[in-house]
């Protein structure tokens, strides 16, 4: 497919220029534990043990901390080898450049000749390893895909094919000549691999289309019932403010949907999400979670006025009132909300990998929410206060129903990366529980600010009440300080997140490349996805939309392989079918290969 060039051999450097092939790649590799190091010194020398192949580290931290142990960037680098001799030291005129202080400044030579590949150690007293195998200075060892070189503290997997690999400038016949197999779809709405395993086995075909019948129906009354709502806003906004402020209704809140919809396009970073769920979530928000969330929010309110009415003074009554409105909204609105969350694990849940995929859900199903309930504020609130609802719904609140149904999608999504069997409850228990306890404490603020506010209740609330014009920014500071936190918080979760799907693509692609299944210069794409949005822009730049649709197809279909060896590793279990998602996966390359290096040729 393409060439990495790099300043200082690192991909976190690299440009991409698609005329070459890389013939390899060095994944740097933690120290190996204790009990892995005694098993390596057990294997065959020169051939590759399960451990090479196997990953010995990246991609389970969660459930074995004592194992494994956090990568360094250092650590995480993987190195392309673009030419048949690739000198590696701590020097940096090295072709690969390690800062190991271990390591000599010209320690190693890897080379690529016609029997295939060979390591010669350079250095004048620092031996090498391969497997185990010591390396004496000045002498040279073969070296096999798969096997792992050790130099220093530091530690290189080679990663190519296990048949004997082609020389620098060769193209193989697979990627650069047509086949008989017809052009791989390109719908992006296609529900790709995953959502067609899905169902299949579990239901009979009768019972999906009666499964599917039942979801329109829903899909349809609660439609009716949402435009219902938005109908009668309409109409409140024209009574308030005419034609104007009813356009302003409708166009505001579109802008913090639009933020969110960056924000997720951001942290969908490799294995990503089909387009199609990202819609049905956000759907979920906007339309079918808000008739029942309307319906409970009135039956409560109604259940609980006799409770109000028995309280006395103007100043309790406020703060009991404003406790109820907000335990009322924050425990239904987020159970509604989370309920698509929990369907999604349930009825699809191969496409809730981890964390990230529960954060990117449940903020795309908070920030359906928020739109139609912005909708509703901008269309009955006076004009006069439309100022205030803009710097704190648009401005300031932009993130709030995103935050809240995050927590939970998160600690749903953690349910995907461990096997502990309480985080399995804890997590999501916990996410629901922080959703709830946030939300209600936002409005809980919001209301209490708004009756102490108001004139026949000021003086009930005693200082509070005679904040007067400080009252606003106390009451912003008190309500969007935690949330802010929060949001943080659940930010550097979610990065942390994204660094184990980058392990996991590293990890589960390295078999794979050994196999030939993925290519050298794919696995160095696939796994930095700064790498892979730049190589993808790059074909659509050069040679066109279809290039760029079917690059993005390409990787997305090796992410997806990882991922489903990864789950399969896991504990899930097989498929009801013959067929497994990775027996799809594996047909797919090649034909996404074929079919992009035929739109290239054109």
């Amino acid at each position: 497919m393409g060439r990495v060039i790099s300043r200082k051999a690192t991909i976190s450097a690299a440009q991409v220029a698609l005329s070459a092939v890389t013939l390899a790649a060095l994944r740097a590799m933690p120290p190996a534990p204790p009990a892995l190091a005694e098993k390596r010194d057990a294997v065959q020398p020169g051939v590759p043990g399960p451990h090479s192949v196997r990953p010995a580290h990246p991609t389970m931290p969660l459930y074995q901390p004592v194992a494994t142990a956090a990568l360094s960037s250092e650590q995480e680098t993987v190195y392309p080898v673009t030419l048949p001799v690739t000198t590696i030291g701590r020097a940096l005129d090295n072709a690969i450049n390690l800062l190991d202080p271990a390591v000599s400044r010209q320690h190693a030579r890897l080379l690529l000749e016609n029997d295939g590949w060979w390591i010669e150690n350079i250095s004048q007293r620092n031996p090498l390893r391969v497997d185990g195998v010591k390396i004496a200075p000045g002498a040279r060892g073969r070296v096999r895909p798969g096997q792992t070189i050790q130099l220093g503290s530091s530690r290189l997997q080679l990663l190519a094919p296990l048949v004997t690999p082609a020389r620098a400038g060769e193209r193989s016949a697979s990627q650069t000549t047509g086949d008989s197999i017809g052009r791989p779809p390109l719908n992006p709405l296609s529900p790709g691999v995953t959502l067609q395993f899905a169902l299949r086995g579990r239901l009979s075909r009768s019972a999906r289309w009666a499964l599917l019948a039942i979801a329109l129906v829903i899909f349809l009354a609660s439609a009716i019932l949402t435009l219902d709502v938005a109908a009668l806003a309409g109409q409140a906004a024209l009574a308030n403010g005419g034609l104007r402020q009813a356009l302003t209704a409708l166009a505001i809140p579109i802008a913090p949907a639009l933020g969110v919809a960056l924000v997720v396009s951001a942290l969908d970073r490799y294995e990503r999400e089909p387009p199609i769920m990202m819609i049905a979530a956000f759907l979920w928000g906007a339309i079918i979670a808000i008739p029942p969330a309307l319906y409970i929010e009135r039956a409560l309110s109604s259940a609980l006025a006799p409770l109000l009415g028995a309280v006395s003074g103007a100043g309790a009554l406020a703060l009991a009132q404003a406790a109820a409105q907000a335990a009322t909204a924050g425990v239904t609105e987020e159970l509604v909300k989370g309920a698509g969350l929990l369907l999604l694990l349930l009825a699809l849940r191969d496409e809730l990998d981890n964390v990230t995929d529960g954060v990117i859900y449940g903020a795309l199903i908070g920030a359906g929410f928020a739109m139609v309930e912005n909708i509703v504020y901008f269309a009955v609130t006076p004009r006069a206060e439309l100022g205030f609802l803009i710097i704190g719904r648009i401005a300031l609140g932009w993130l709030t129903h995103s935050t809240f149904t995050a927590l939970f999608g998160a600690g749903l999504g953690y349910i995907r990366e461990t096997r502990d069997r309480y985080a399995r409850w804890l997590a999501p228990l916990g996410g629901l529980l922080g959703a709830i306890i946030l939300h209600t404490y936002f409005d809980f603020i919001a209301y209490v600010a708004a009756f102490a506010g108001a004139a026949r209740t000021r003086a009930s609330f005693g200082p509070l009440g005679r904040l007067g014009g400080a009252l606003p920014p106390v009451a912003a500071l008190a309500a969007y300080a935690p949330l802010f936190l929060v949001t943080l918080a659940l930010l550097n979760i979610t990065l942390q997140a994204l660094r184990r799907e980058a392990a996991t693509v590293r990890a589960y692609l390295a078999a794979e490349t050994l196999t030939g299944a993925v290519t050298p210069d794919e696995y160095l794409f696939a796994q930095n996805a700064r790498l892979r949005s730049m190589v993808e822009r790059e074909y659509g730049l050069r040679f066109g939309l279809r290039a760029y649709l079917l690059a993005r197809a390409l990787f997305q279909t090796e992410t997806g392989l990882a991922f489903r060896r990864w789950h399969v590793e896991m504990g899930d279990p097989p498929k009801r079918s013959d067929r497994q998602p990775e027996d799809a996966y594996l047909e797919r390359i090649p034909r996404l290969r074929r079919a992009l290096a035929r739109t290239v040729a054109q």
